[in-house]
């Protein structure tokens, strides 16, 4: 029955709806937004996404979309999640199908060379964990709460960073790193 149900719920992307002003300069603008909606939903292959996370709604009673910023592409990114990857806030509220906790986790691996090159001032502990090895497959935790954005291994914070995403209205973009 779920791969019956799957085709008829994306049969086509979602339709964007955009407003403005009623000012023709902004019905221009909401249009032109608008059709670049379409066009990255058509780019991302938002359809087949969308397939996955319903499907992982039928099957974990949970589907998630991870949505981003690629630096390589200078674009938005879409990423489905396994829901066994994730570390939910067991007190969190989820509203029209929002999470509401006070954190999320994700379990990432990465090798060890990587993470060396992302946290170069916790070299010394991804060594020991990798053994030296440089190219070993290590497993360590993305946290994101509404401010802040830290990555942990074994209970050791690896970085730490403002969250990208939240509304810093009072600071500049460059003082938001901490």
């Amino acid at each position: 029955g779920l791969e019956t149900f799957l085709p008829a719920i994306t049969r086509q992307n979602p339709e964007p709806v955009v407003t403005s002003d009623e000012s023709p300069e902004g019905q221009l603008l909401a249009r032109k937004v608008g059709d670049r909606l379409i066009d990255l939903a058509d780019t991302l292959r938002l359809k087949l996404k969308l397939k996955k996370v319903a499907r992982h709604w039928a099957l974990y009673h949970l589907g998630v979309l991870k949505l981003g910023w690629s630096m390589k592409l200078n674009e938005i990114t879409v990423q489905v999640k396994r829901p066994q990857q994730l570390i939910l806030d067991p007190d969190a509220l989820t509203d029209e199908c929002e999470y509401e906790g006070d954190y999320l986790g994700e379990y990432r691996t990465d090798t060890a060379e990587d993470l060396t090159s992302r946290f170069p001032g916790k070299a010394e502990f991804i060594k020991k964990e990798a053994s030296d090895k440089q190219g070993t497959k290590l497993r360590y935790v993305e946290w994101w709460t509404p401010e802040y954005l830290f990555w942990s291994m074994k209970g050791t914070v690896l970085g730490k960073s403002k969250n990208p995403h939240w509304n810093y209205e009072s600071q500049s973009p460059a003082s938001q790193s901490v």
